[in-house]
């Protein structure tokens, strides 16, 4: 691919990124397809096309960092917060959400107008 790049000089339009999955690349967003290939490549790889929100897109795995257990440890807390709150959220929203269908509402607006 950097053949490629430096034949056709094409060195503006491409970016080198590094990002977790869940991040999403600056030039072409987050794309589940791409999250996808990657989890199952090895580094040196070539992927694509895909098609994003943004164009399309070829992306080279370069590398992949090991996973760092005293990084989650020391964040693991504040993980399993997020996810609470994501989650508690998600069930008020749920809970307003039913009792918005299960009331009956009557338009009264008329008498007081």
């Amino acid at each position: 691919l950097s053949e490629l790049i430096e034949k056709e000089k094409l060195k503006d339009s491409f970016e080198n990124e590094t990002k977790t999955l869940s991040q999403g690349f600056t030039s072409i967003g987050i794309s589940h397809y791409l999250n996808g290939a990657l989890l199952e490549s090895s580094p040196g790889e070539v992927l694509g096309p895909f098609e994003t929100n943004r164009g399309h897109a070829i992306v080279e795995l370069v590398s992949i960092e090991e996973f760092d257990s005293t990084r989650f440890k020391g964040q693991q807390s504040q993980i399993k917060d997020i996810i609470f709150t994501n989650k508690q959220g998600q069930l008020f929203q749920e809970w307003i959400n039913g009792l918005k269908d299960a009331s009956e509402i009557i338009d009264n607006r008329k008498y007081y107008f």
